[in-house]
């Protein structure tokens, strides 16, 4: 069997599917600020809540990542298509922190504070565009 990378394709934009991913990025934003939760819970609900949010974004622009391996990797790169320059390089970080998630999660690497406080700041900042993103393209 061979496994295929994923890829963006076309579909309908699904307004609701979009609103409830940029609820979810909110909800685990709130949840990263829990106070005495370990820097790895932290970590991992600041990356779900970044990839919660341009997945929304992905949603409302009517593009899907197809379950093939990479998808993850490939959702970061396809929404650089559609929030803009001013975000590449909370992408770039959120490419990044992709990979220190990976490791945290399977090989159990410890996060420091200064790991969470940067994927912070962009978490916050793609939750806001998602919204503002999905908000402008479905309105209502």
């Amino acid at each position: 069997m061979t496994s295929q990378w994923a890829r963006a394709v076309p579909v309908p934009a699904d307004c609701a599917q979009a609103r409830s991913h940029v609820a979810t990025a909110s909800r685990f934003l709130k949840d990263s600020m829990v106070e005495g939760i370990s820097n790895e819970m932290r970590y991992g609900a600041l990356y779900d809540s970044a990839r919660n949010a341009i997945t929304g974004v992905l949603a409302a622009a009517g593009i899907r990542i197809t379950d093939d391996r990479g998808g993850h990797a490939e959702t970061i790169r396809e929404v650089r298509n559609h929030l803009g320059a001013e975000h590449a390089t909370s992408l770039q970080r959120l490419n990044a922190a992709l990979k220190k998630r990976n490791q945290m999660q399977y090989h159990n690497a410890n996060i420091a504070v200064a790991e969470a406080d940067a994927l912070e700041q962009d978490a916050i900042a793609l939750a806001k565009a998602a919204l503002e993103f999905v908000n402008e393209r479905c309105p209502g």
